[in-house]
């Protein structure tokens, strides 16, 4: 349930995002499931080493705390997936692992009162 042009504006930022701040030659992974009544969409990246200090600058529009792969863009991405996932009474998390890569966890209610009717 929600608004499926927003969700995939959603998905498409953080998939962007971590093409875009990974390491050349680097993975990209995406995992989807149900817990808890909520829908997970998990993403996970190979970039540069972050500190857990940094991650509330990812939300920050127009920040870059990193090089990233290709000049275009305005970093917006994180921050518009956090607005979308409140939005349908969701939320996102960013967790920066040890070995570099990134970590980035939306959930969103499996039944929307937001968008419902």
């Amino acid at each position: 349930m929600g608004d499926l042009i927003l969700i995939e504006r959603l998905a498409a930022n953080l998939i962007d995002n971590a093409i875009r701040y990974n390491k050349p030659d680097g993975t990209v992974q995406t995992e989807t499931r149900p817990h808890d009544r909520m829908a997970v969409f998990r993403i996970t990246n190979t970039g540069p080493l972050i500190s857990p200090d940094q991650i509330d600058d990812h939300a920050s529009p127009f920040t870059r705390i990193q090089q990233r792969i290709g000049s275009e863009g305005h970093c917006l991405g994180l921050r518009l997936a956090k607005s979308i996932a409140k939005a349908h009474g969701g939320n996102v998390t960013a967790v920066p692992c040890p070995d570099g890569e990134m970590e980035i966890c939306v959930e969103l209610p499996l039944d929307c009162p937001v968008f419902e009717g």
